[in-house]
């Protein structure tokens, strides 16, 4: 019985798409900060910790871990930034049109729901991982349009209303260029995470 239910729950969740949600939000073509300090680590792990030790005496807010160099200095700490005035520094949003419960997703803390998309929007930036980012991540799927629109909301309305298979999208606020997504299938370079995030719980993606 548990067999058949769990090979019904694979087959779900095929048919109707991946499981998506808040960690799913990332950006692009980011305003990075002047580094306090940058440093070779091996792993996220160790990077997370140098910031912890910074943080100690006021110096690591927040911190970026370059997943793809193994040789350059690819921990970088920063002090006195906000996460919230980085992410508006990004001119490339990708995210979920909406989550896996059928909720519209948001970055910032304010989140409104989107007419003909869904009733319910989550504010990720108040969510546990909301203080871990993923930035200059390539797109591995398949565009389905891109067009001129005015707004982030007004390109997940479009997407939505006008293809089925439409799963994720992009926005570019300095272009104004939507493009509608089949998933969100990508690789990411960077992940920016604030000092005290959870990163057994948020490293996940």
């Amino acid at each position: 019985m548990k067999k058949s239910v769990l090979i019904l729950l694979f087959v779900v969740n095929s048919v109707f798409g991946e499981r998506l949600g808040c960690q799913d939000i990332f950006f692009n073509d980011c305003h990075y900060p002047y580094a306090m300090d940058s440093v070779h680590r091996e792993k996220i792990e160790p990077c997370h910790e140098t910031c912890k030790i910074y943080a100690d005496i006021g110096y690591c807010d927040l911190y970026l871990y370059e997943e793809n160099k193994v040789e350059d200095e690819n921990c970088k700490i920063y002090s006195d930034e906000d996460i919230s005035v980085f992410k508006r520094g990004c001119n490339l949003i990708g995210m979920p049109i909406r989550d896996d419960q059928d909720n519209c997703l948001s970055y910032s803390d304010e989140c409104s729901p989107i007419d003909e998309v869904c009733t319910n929007c989550i504010a990720c930036a108040s969510e546990p991982c909301g203080g871990f980012i993923n930035t200059e991540c390539t797109y591995s799927g398949h565009d389905l349009e891109s067009f001129a629109t005015t707004s982030l909301e007004e390109c997940i309305h479009t997407c939505f209303t006008r293809y089925q298979k439409a799963q994720f999208m992009t926005y570019t606020r300095e272009e104004q260029i939507c493009t509608c997504l089949e998933s969100g299938s990508r690789k990411c370079q960077n992940k920016v995470v604030l000092e005290n995030t959870d990163l057994e719980l948020c490293n996940q993606i």
